[in-house]
């Protein structure tokens, strides 16, 4: 791929990577902050190994940009966080379910917990030192949490625990796919369902000090909702969403490429056996292979070809840890780079390729689909 510095194999020597472009982070995350008083609060989504792109690999460029909080979906993220020096709040997701170890780990690297219903409350009421707590409303997404009326009977008794600090409310704006009028109009209600939850509180004496609506579809539609905290997660990363889009707001993608290497290349004639043959029969053909299987992520982010020398290559099979490429009539060698997602040349193979290829809901998702062992690389920072 152009304008990339050629990286180094892997120590296991499959020449395998995710590269990601940190200061495309750092710059998104400064868009996004830009134009909010010093007391917003930004909270970064480092979820599902920071969306695919690395957890700690991403964070400071994260930090960078201006996010004043990070969130993770799992307690041990969390610890890895603490562990490599981050001290700003982490909010722990809802689905870590809060059983003695969770507890004492929370406690123990003072994270925020997401309460869903009272007995996470009565749970994380016993942990022996404060907790702080934000509510989950779940005005839409139909996932997690509460919905209003449920949300804020849970929010009156984080309230009335000495041991737990409500710390806010947040919740999950739905943005589907769909006609912009129709989305928009859907958006609006959710977020008066969200707006009216806090103002009950506040209404009965209850402080709500934080209050999140808007997350990475929401602005690429209205910068109304952002309350006084957003939690941000694929814009971050500069991927797509599933919604609609009416403003631009200037980001651009951290994936430079998914890419490998071709192990081998020979000349092949398949004649004995063709109906069990794994490559094409009855004419001669390049054969090469990579050593980026189904253990790699590539049953879930394959388009049906990949680029080498700039050119198509259909792939033909994926085993679990390499895969068959057609590489006849490109010249190609043992030792090609092989770009999976990505530019080379003129050509390109891009997430919503991939989304559309594998029906997945977001172009978004494509970077964590790829396997934790395949390395992420970074240029930048």
């Amino acid at each position: 791929m152009t304008g990339v510095a050629q990286t180094a194999d892997a120590a296991d020597g499959r020449p395998n990577a995710l590269t990601v472009d940190l200061d495309a982070i750092r710059d998104n995350l400064r868009l996004i902050r830009s134009g909010m008083d010093e007391g917003f609060t930004v909270v970064a989504s480092l979820k599902a190994n920071a969306y695919g792109f690395g957890l700690l690999g991403v964070v400071e460029a994260v930090l960078a940009g201006g996010a004043n909080a990070v969130a993770v979906a799992s307690v041990d993220d969390a610890i890895a966080l603490r562990s490599s020096g981050v001290r700003v709040p982490i909010l722990l997701y809802g689905g870590a379910r809060p059983g003695p170890r969770v507890i004492a780990d929370v406690v123990a690297n003072d994270l925020t917990v997401s309460i869903l219903d009272e007995a996470d409350v009565r749970a994380f009421a016993s942990a022996g030192a404060r907790v702080r707590a934000l509510v989950k409303v779940d005005v839409g997404l139909e996932r997690l949490g509460g919905v209003p009326d449920e949300a804020v009977a849970v929010a009156r008794l984080v309230h009335q625990e000495p041991g737990l600090d409500l710390a806010g409310l947040y919740t999950h704006l739905h943005v589907p796919a769909g006609p912009l009028e129709e989305i928009s109009a859907y958006l609006g209600w959710q977020f008066r369902c969200f707006v009216a939850a806090v103002a009950e509180l506040e209404a009965e004496g209850i402080p709500v000090p934080l209050r999140i609506a808007a997350s990475s579809a929401t602005l690429r539609l209205t910068d109304a909702m952002h309350l006084n905290g957003i939690d941000v997660g694929s814009v971050v990363y500069g991927v797509d969403t599933a919604g609609p889009v009416s403003r631009e707001v200037g980001i651009r993608s951290a994936l430079v490429g998914i890419t490998s290497r071709l192990t081998q290349v020979r000349p092949r004639e398949r004649t004995e056996f063709p109906r069990q043959s794994p490559i094409p029969t009855g004419r001669p053909m390049e054969l090469g292979v990579i050593p980026f299987g189904a253990s790699d992520g590539l049953l879930g982010i394959s388009t049906g070809a990949v680029l080498i020398r700039g050119r198509r290559a259909p792939i033909l099979s994926i085993s679990l840890e390499h895969a068959r490429l057609d590489v006849t009539g490109i010249g190609a060698v043992a030792g090609d780079e092989v770009v999976i997602v990505g530019r080379q040349g003129g050509d390109e193979i891009s997430m919503r390729d991939v989304a559309s290829a594998n029906h997945l809901h977001s172009p978004g998702v494509v970077p964590a689909l790829v396997g934790r062992a395949v390395p992420r690389r970074y240029v930048g920072g």
